[in-house]
């Protein structure tokens, strides 16, 4: 870290929050200047990514996790789980560095009715049975995402995002033994 990096951080860290803000609406303008467009797409994208996904840390470790969600699914109203082991089937296909991934597919009757009974959310289908990905970084660090289905709800209407948000509460219930925190690493609840 250079000298100016090392008193910018100490500059900033003695400020309060709304002096923060009034520092960056003035910096702001000659900023932009500097900022390439592309820049701001590759930010873009990646806020969008972090915002569409809540990725949790699994407590356990990989195949543990699997088999604990296709346990608390069926114990919690989770329809019909159906397991996709992508490391068995790239390992079948001969990858020698198959990765270590499995999808859970689940579905809530209930809500998906509530959802389905209207005809322009009939398209919603496409999203149903909802994917959970189990996953193994690098590090050996179990992963469980799923797509953030409190902010999609709020995509659709009031009706639509009242039965997602339930069922985002509920994920975040079922799986509260198995993931570390709450609202996932993205730091967001939608």
């Amino acid at each position: 870290m250079s000298m100016m990096d090392k008193m910018m951080d100490a500059m900033v860290g003695s400020m309060k929050p709304n002096e923060k803000q009034d520092m960056m609406l003035e910096m702001m303008p000659q900023m932009m200047k500097n900022i390439k467009s592309k820049d701001v797409f590759n930010l873009l994208m990646g806020t969008i990514s972090d915002l569409m996904f809540s990725v949790h840390k699994s407590k356990l470790d990989f195949e543990k996790t699997v088999s604990a969600i296709e346990k608390a699914g069926k114990e919690s109203d989770w329809y019909n789980p159906v397991i996709t082991d992508h490391y068995k089937i790239e390992k079948e296909l001969g990858y020698k560095d198959a990765n270590k991934v499995t999808t859970i597919s689940m579905c809530r009757p209930h809500s998906a009715h509530k959802i389905l009974k209207i005809d322009e959310n009939k398209k919603l289908a496409a999203m149903m049975p909802m994917q959970i990905a189990v996953y193994e970084t690098a590090d050996g660090q179990a992963h469980v995402a799923w797509m953030n289905i409190k902010l999609m709800g709020k995509m659709f209407g009031t009706e639509v995002a009242e039965i997602m948000g339930e069922a985002d509460k509920n994920l975040q219930e079922v799986h509260k033994e198995i993931i570390e925190g709450e609202g996932g690493q993205n730091g967001h609840d939608g």
